[in-house]
């Protein structure tokens, strides 16, 4: 336990580190970081990763999406829209 909870605060001290330099890594490693063990640290960088707001292109998706979910592997997402049939994007980030 106190292995993973010293793990998670260097990930999270990382992610502090990144933020306004490499904000899409920082993200990433607060994420990790509050993965590994849900500390203070761990939980605040995941809060200050989250009020970046950060966004990013997927190239060939032109209609809105209202709905995003990724898979296990981390780089791989489900898109959703609405359509009379409905309908179901995926891509693959990285």
């Amino acid at each position: 336990m106190a292995e993973r909870d010293a793990q998670s605060r260097q990930l999270a001290a990382q992610s502090q580190a990144l933020i306004d330099i490499e904000p899409e890594l920082a993200s990433l490693l607060a994420v990790h970081a509050h993965r590994t063990a849900p500390t203070k640290e761990a939980r605040a960088s995941l809060i200050q990763a989250a009020d970046l707001g950060l966004t990013t292109l997927l190239a060939g998706h032109l209609d809105d999406v209202e709905a995003l979910a990724f898979g296990p592997d981390g780089p791989t997402a489900g898109l959703g829209q609405r359509r009379r049939c409905g309908s179901e994007v995926g891509h693959r980030f990285g």
